[in-house]
């Protein structure tokens, strides 16, 4: 196993673990930045992402994911080709 080490990125004046990588979806592959959780089974991109990558996100398997204060948000779940940057 390779272990990569990335700097927190600022994000609203608050340092956080945010990474680039690619993803590729039917318009090819894109660069893309996301939260970095360990403890998380998917992770969530932004509809411009979805439509930048070509995906109507709505076609994905709609599935409630539980958030940090215990809420609730809908997301959809496509399985997609990613690699580091």
């Amino acid at each position: 196993m390779r272990t990569l080490t990335f700097p927190y990125k600022i994000y609203k004046g608050i340092p956080c673990p945010i990474i680039p990588f690619g993803v590729q979806g039917t318009n090819g592959w894109i660069n893309v930045e996301a939260y970095v959780d360990s403890g998380a089974f998917v992770s969530i991109l932004s509809i411009n992402d979805a439509a930048g990558l070509g995906l109507d996100y709505q076609k994905g398997k709609g599935l409630p994911v539980t958030v940090g204060d215990g809420g609730t948000i809908p997301v959809y779940l496509h399985i997609l080709p990613f690699s580091g940057i």
